[in-house]
């Protein structure tokens, strides 16, 4: 885990870490040339192009035409220039330009080096290709087109879905009158109304995925952990869209929606949720190591060995792993249906274990992935008036009081702290009158501090006793102000 990832957790600016997975590819020589250079020494340099069967790619460089995306100037909407936005603000754009650094190199020595062999370049590796370029789709992982460029990393169809098909249409008036069903039929993904297909794309390398498995092989080797949280990760996108933008009448633009930033943090943990029972699932193959270490919290073995530190004055059990406590950690809190969370409890009891039975994690992950799919449809239907908020943040206190979370979990809490904090903001926008939101804004900043990691220190090194106390007083301090009527309630 990066050592700022901590304080880029609790400010909210969560920095984006794209997983890895990999190709084989040969290469176009193409020559660069600048402005002043003697063109008799000019050296080619390569640029990889991916061998397969020619999809539907056309690469980021399609968009880019100032008449189409890659205009400069932000006053015709921030989505006529959305290539200029995501080429200088979006690390997406160099998702493949870190492969060729020394922490890239690093870790291809030590997954891969022997004595008789050197490492093979990340940029040759299909386990990283996967995650740090465009491929055809999220669940194609085979083939890629033959022209093809890798180095615009993640780029416009990486999101935006194959553009051979609709990528003349969608420049037309004609576009415009077409069906979501009839856009969809060529190749064409809009998320503008679909969270929760948002956050699956997201996931899908930031939690992980069958062929985009950041697992604990790569953490050791020296791989970010991926600590995804998907409202955190959007707010501090580089936004090349305008959600206020005028739409046909049948898409609702969610972005719209005065509660958004509590949305988005429900709908991301339920999609995280399900992503990585999935990821689960495939782990549990007889050809994969078992059990995967990545699956636990990585303190559960490295944290200080200080007695009055956290850890070691937490009362569970000191020789078990604690299981899933990033992404999982606010399921039970999530889900009102005693069997699902049942259900939830059991497989945390048997991951937990001395040996996890790969078959019965895999069917118990199985049936909680149907129940995932079921809150996720139920999402919309939630209730996110004031009263809504204030009950789903009640809701997250009373079930981490229960746990004793704060001295149990970093994880947990610091998921709290992002759950608190999303709530708050879609507060702010549904009650901007009422009083109490700065007081809740206050009580989270207090809490922030306490989450924040010491600089150059990858672990929550003085979270003790008295940072505890001070975040149970705060949880306490919100979940007062949250019961305590006033004139606004009135």
């Amino acid at each position: 885990m990066s050592s700022a990832l901590p304080r880029r957790i609790a400010m909210r600016s969560l920095s984006l870490r794209i997983a890895v997975v990999m190709f084989l590819l040969p290469s176009l020589r193409i020559t660069s040339i600048h402005a002043g250079d003697d063109l008799s020494t000019v050296v080619p340099f390569e640029i990889p192009i991916i061998e397969g069967r020619a999809l539907n790619l056309v690469g980021t460089n399609s968009c880019a035409a100032g008449s189409c995306h890659g205009g400069a100037r932000l006053s015709e909407g921030r989505s006529f220039a959305a290539y200029q936005i995501w080429m200088r603000k979006d690390p997406h754009s160099t998702a493949y330009e870190v492969l060729n650094n020394e922490r890239s190199s690093r870790m291809m020595a030590l997954l891969y080096a022997t004595e008789n062999e050197p490492a093979p370049h990340a940029t040759k590796e299909a386990r990283c290709l996967n995650c740090h370029v465009t491929t055809e789709s999220s669940g194609d992982l085979q083939l890629l087109p033959t022209t093809h460029a890798v180095t615009d990393g993640v780029g416009c169809e990486s999101c935006h879905g194959p553009a051979k098909q609709w990528l003349g249409l969608h420049s037309t008036i004609a576009w415009r009158g077409l069906t979501a069903e009839a856009k969809s039929s060529l190749g064409f993904v809009d998320t503008t109304a679909d969270l929760a297909g948002r956050a699956q794309l997201c996931a899908s390398c930031h939690v992980g995925s069958p062929g985009r498995d950041v697992n604990h092989d790569l953490i050791a080797a020296g791989h970010p952990r991926l600590n995804f949280e998907f409202s955190a990760f959007h707010a501090n996108l580089p936004k090349h869209w305008d959600p206020q933008s005028p739409r046909p009448t049948e898409i609702k633009d969610v972005e719209k929606d005065p509660a958004f930033e509590a949305r988005a943090w429900l709908t991301g943990q339920l999609v995280t949720a399900q992503t990585s029972l999935r990821l689960l699932q495939h782990r549990t193959e007889a050809d994969r190591p078992w059990p995967e270490l990545s699956e636990y919290a990585c303190f559960s073995c490295h944290h200080d060995l200080k007695e009055s530190s956290w850890y070691q004055t937490r009362r569970k059990s000191k020789g078990q792993f604690a299981w899933g406590t990033w992404n999982y950690g606010a399921f039970p809190a999530l889900s009102e249906d005693a069997v699902a969370n049942g259900q939830f409890e059991n497989l945390r009891q048997i991951m937990q274990g001395p040996s996890p039975d790969r078959d019965k994690v895999h069917h118990q992950a199985a049936d909680l992935d149907l129940v995932l799919e079921k809150l996720i449809r139920q999402e919309s239907s939630r209730d996110y008036s004031k009263h809504g908020l204030d009950q789903l943040a009640l809701q997250m206190i009373v079930q981490s009081r229960k746990g004793d979370l704060p001295a149990e979990s970093w994880d947990q809490t610091a998921q709290l702290y992002l759950a608190a904090v999303a709530i708050s903001l879609a507060r702010e926008r549904t009650a901007a009158g009422d009083p109490r939101n700065l007081t809740i804004q206050n009580d989270l900043e207090a809490i922030r501090q306490e989450l924040l990691f010491e600089d150059n220190v990858d672990s929550p090194r003085k979270y003790s006793g008295s940072q505890i106390e001070v975040i149970l007083q705060r949880l306490h301090g919100i979940q007062e102000t949250l019961t305590t009527a006033d004139s606004v309630d009135r």
